[in-house]
């Protein structure tokens, strides 16, 4: 899955702090699934990791954005593999199947 985020503020946030330190658009991170959250959290952290940013999606599950770029290109986004979780990924996995290559799917999901 590829991600595009765009943001239509100057508000704060990891997409607007990557933006301004690259100077330029580009990758931005990866995500991973974890079905034990807190784990995946507690194991990353104890990697020397910095917590960038973390909040629940407006589906209902936690994420977490880790700084990861003194070793890789872009930051870790942690995902909480709930029911929630699980049908938003089966929504999109189900769209691209049905793609008909021409006719444009926007997700926009709104947050506050």
């Amino acid at each position: 899955m590829i991600e595009l985020i765009e943001q239509h503020d100057d508000k704060p946030s990891v997409f607007g702090e990557t933006l301004k330190a690259r100077g330029a658009h580009g990758f931005h991170h990866w995500a991973v699934g974890a079905r034990d959250f807190d784990k995946s959290v507690a194991h990353y952290r104890s990697l020397g990791y910095a917590e960038a940013f973390s909040d629940t999606a407006p589906m209902g599950f936690r994420v977490v954005y880790f700084d990861t770029t003194r070793d890789l290109p872009g930051m870790l986004e942690v995902i909480e593999m709930n029911a929630a979780a699980e049908q938003g990924f089966h929504t999109m996995y189900q769209a691209a199947q049905e793609w008909d290559g021409k006719t444009h799917i926007v997700h926009k999901i709104e947050t506050a």
